[in-house]
């Protein structure tokens, strides 16, 4: 749902879901039964699954809502198979998922065309961007600040992108904070025991404003010899 593609469906279900209802109020001889598919009966249960697998996470109060993907596409699948099953002759069935078909694609088709069109505007399709991907300056400075330090673990503080980038590119250690850290839910002991637990040697401080998180953080020093924000454990 929070993607153009979850929103492609879920505008896909509504709308099918309203052709239904006009139909519905339609004058027909005999009670409309539809088809019973033991697959829809099978997804439904998955989702109930899903939901009982999600009660750890409500419990603790740890809502991130990447973790209630599955549950919300599980949902969408699970309504769109039921939606098309309710269809009274296999034709109704083939004309209700053609509606399904032709709107979500159209959106994926539109998304696109936005996106590239974006890009070109951007200049990305240019090589001097290919060049600066394969090859980013912000990454080769970080490693070069390292040495040959390469297994060290690098935590990277306010900036979860470039971690993953230098992670994919540089082939570097890095690691993204976890999100009871970034939020400010840990305190200085519970942030002290997960650079412990992992064995976080470098602190690369992304953010301006996360220095005064730096300051719970005793045990690391400046990288004077560095042009970026780096600390590193002291011996």
């Amino acid at each position: 749902v929070f993607t153009p593609l979850g929103f492609a469906m879920a505008v896909a279900v509504v709308a099918v879901g309203a052709v239904q209802w006009l139909a519905a109020r339609a004058p027909v001889h005999g009670k409309p039964t539809g088809y019973a598919s033991p697959h829809v009966a099978l997804l439904f249960a998955f989702i109930i699954f899903l939901t009982f697998s999600m009660i750890p996470q409500i419990v603790t109060g740890y809502l991130e809502y990447r973790y209630y993907t599955g549950l919300i596409w599980g949902s969408l699948f699970g309504v769109t198979m039921w939606q098309i099953a309710r269809g009274r002759t296999l034709g109704q069935r083939q004309i209700l998922a053609s509606i399904h078909t032709a709107l979500v694609g159209v959106f994926v088709l539109g998304f696109v065309a936005v996106q590239l069109v974006s890009a070109a505007n951007l200049g990305r399709f240019e090589s001097q961007s290919w060049v600066q991907f394969d090859d980013p300056k912000d990454v080769a400075q970080l490693s070069s600040c390292i040495g040959t330090d390469r297994q060290a673990r690098i935590l990277v503080l306010g900036d979860d992108k470039f971690a993953a980038k230098a992670g994919a590119v540089g082939s570097l250690r890095t690691m993204m904070e976890p999100r009871n850290m970034a939020e400010g839910q840990l305190d200085g002991e519970g942030k002290a025991a997960f650079l412990d637990h992992w064995k976080v040697k470098y602190l690369l401080v992304r953010d301006p404003e996360r220095w005064q998180d730096v300051s719970q953080l005793p045990g690391f020093s400046r990288d004077d010899a560095c042009s970026l924000s780096l600390l590193k454990r002291n011996p």
